[in-house]
Formats: C-alpha cells, sequence, structure tokens
C-alpha cells in the first residue's frame, strides 16, 4: 500500500489528515478509496436520499460516513462547514467562490475518463447514445468532438 513505507514515513503523515467530500456515490467512493491508500482519515457526507447500498460501497474503503438531513446541496454545505472548523483538507467536485481548483481537476479526471471510454469504442464507430448522470456530465463535450453527428447526448446534472 501507497501509506506503508515504514515508520516515519509517508504513513505516519497521512494518518494525521482527514478528507472530506459531500457524494451522492461515485465521487466519495472515489476519495474513500484513495484516502485508504493513503492511510488517511475520511469523512464522507451523504444526504438521506442516497441509497444505503452506495453507503456501504463507501463505508468499505474505511471511510465514516456523515449523514445529512437535506439534498445533496446541504451536504456539500455541511461538508465544508464542518471541514473549516476541523482544518481537514476537502476534496470536493463542487466549486464555490474562492473554491474552485480541486473541482477543476475532478473535472478534468472526468473528461479523461470520457476520452478513453470513446477511444475504446473506436474501432466500433460511434455510440448510438450516451447517457452520462451527475457531475459527470460535464464531460460530455468530448463526446460531441469525438462522437459524430449520429450520437445523442444524454446527461443531466443536479446542482445546488
Amino acid at each position: 500500500m501507497l501509506a506503508h513505507y515504514g515508520p516515519g514515513r509517508l504513513s505516519d503523515r497521512a494518518e494525521k489528515i482527514t478528507v472530506v467530500t459531500a457524494t451522492d456515490g461515485n465521487h466519495g467512493r472515489s476519495v474513500a478509496w484513495g484516502a485508504q491508500k493513503f492511510g488517511c482519515q475520511c469523512l464522507i457526507y451523504m444526504h438521506e436520499d442516497v441509497s444505503t447500498g452506495r453507503q456501504a460501497a463507501v463505508e468499505q474503503y474505511g471511510a465514516q460516513v456523515v449523514r445529512v438531513d437535506g439534498d445533496y446541496g446541504e451536504s456539500v454545505k455541511k461538508a465544508a462547514e464542518d471541514a473549516a472548523l476541523n482544518d481537514w483538507l476537502i476534496v470536493s467536485d463542487t466549486s464555490w467562490p474562492g473554491y474552485a481548483e480541486v473541482p477543476r481537476q475532478v473535472m478534468a479526471g472526468y473528461t479523461l475518463m470520457s476520452t478513453e471510454a470513446m477511444d475504446q469504442l473506436s474501432d466500433q464507430g460511434p455510440p448510438t447514445h450516451v447517457f452520462i448522470q451527475g457531475a459527470a456530465a460535464v464531460s460530455l463535450p468530448p463526446y460531441a468532438s469525438i462522437s459524430g453527428a449520429a450520437t445523442a447526448l444524454v446527461g443531466r446534472v443536479s446542482w445546488w
């Protein structure tokens, strides 16, 4: 594991770091996985409508799930507030005034994933439909330039 290079090394530093994010599922799972790999503490904020299956998927990576009344926007707000109060590192895929660099990097990752998916489909021709939901829908533009006019682009983004 990345965090276990021995005493006094990365693992000793990482275990003092707490990373935090809000999620409907996939982003939180990714952050929990990364925190586990580096030996960080991890809190994932999920609103009341997120399924218990998605919660379990995050918890399997050692993250603590914090349930928040309300919607996704409320969980983002609560995660940011708690991170500021406790000097935790927030790794959000949602930006707000004064916090844009990390979400920009997350979106770049989504774009890379969509480009890689299109590369894998290149021998088969463009797909007839592409369905993406959530924050990853911002990665739809690469599909428009790669897939061609015959592809129906279908996306849904929930902003708070």
